[in-house]
């Protein structure tokens, strides 16, 4: 899903009190990241003081996971649109997670980085999605379940996603499976097989 990095992950970078024409000025570099995968998306030169209205795109099949790198005074880290005060050269890295649905693709990803699988789910059945998977291999970070739009807007008997969020722990090839099924029930609705391959 590599289509034009740079340019799909591009921040848009507004500012509220101006950048260069005063002294001192500071360099601003914002960068993005994806599954580990790097790259600059603009260097700014800003006045002294000047609050920075950053935001990072959202983009279909990625998760903004948090801003990283000189963020002592960004207001919120967790926040895709924020600002940050530019008081000392900063650079700062918007990070993204990939998600993945397709079970029939298998996803290539780097020791020591993270990734999300997102599964289209109903709690209003009863049913939810359980993962099995290899602990020494994979480890899960966490769970949750996502209502949707009709879910959000109080829409009977919508759904969402259950939302897993993985770490890879070491190299090789393993596979996680999630069933779809109730906790109280032995039969199983769906199964998905999802092969991991660590590089």
């Amino acid at each position: 899903m590599r289509r034009s990095l740079v340019l799909a992950l591009i921040l848009v970078v507004g500012l509220i009190a101006g950048c260069a024409g005063q002294v001192p000025t500071y360099t601003l570099t914002v960068r993005s990241a994806v599954g580990g995968s790097l790259s600059t998306s603009g260097i700014h030169i800003c006045n002294e003081g000047s609050v920075v209205d950053i935001q990072a795109p959202i983009e279909e099949g990625l998760r903004f996971n948090g801003w990283t790198g000189d963020v002592a005074t960004i207001a919120d880290t967790n926040a895709a649109s924020t600002t940050i005060t530019m008081n000392e050269d900063c650079t700062i890295t918007a990070n993204f997670l990939k998600i993945y649905t397709d079970d029939e693709k298998a996803i290539g990803i780097d020791v020591n980085q993270k990734f999300i699988i997102a599964l289209e789910s109903n709690p209003t059945t009863g049913y939810s999605w359980q993962e099995s998977l290899d602990e020494t291999m994979v480890e899960l970070l966490k769970s949750e379940y996502e209502p949707g739009e009709d879910a959000q807007k109080g829409v009977a008997g919508a759904g969402g996603n259950d939302l897993f969020w993985f770490k890879t722990l070491k190299k090789g090839l393993t596979k996680i499976t999630l069933v779809y099924k109730r906790p109280w029930e032995t039969e199983i609705a769906e199964q998905k097989v999802f092969t991991i391959i660590v590089k």
